[in-house]
């Protein structure tokens, strides 16, 4: 199991935004993504969505909690790939330079 962290943006679109990030572990980046398109096919064929295109209304009203409390759109799903890091990556990515 590796230390991984998903970043998320909350927003409507209109009031509010802002980013959230979801620790969690699991066997590796690639399993993880791998797993949920496996689930996103299930939930499509589920929902009768084989044939899903993105569309305003579908990314509100149907959408998949893959966290407790969080809720991923299909389109979001098939692109976890560029919101994945881990711990060290994240790291990285937004450590803050202190005042001198």
């Amino acid at each position: 199991m590796i230390q991984l962290v998903l970043f998320k943006q909350l927003t409507d679109d209109f009031t509010y935004s802002f980013d959230s990030f979801i620790p969690f572990e699991y066997e590796s980046k690639e399993k993880f993504c791998y797993d949920m398109l496996i689930k996103l096919d299930e939930w499509k064929k589920d929902n009768k969505l084989s044939g899903y295109k993105k569309n305003f209304e579908d990314y509100y009203t149907q959408c998949i909690e893959i966290f407790n409390g969080y809720y991923f759109s299909p389109y979001e799903i098939e692109n976890f790939e560029n919101d994945i890091y881990t711990l060290t990556e994240w790291f990285e990515k937004n450590k803050q330079q202190h005042l001198k």
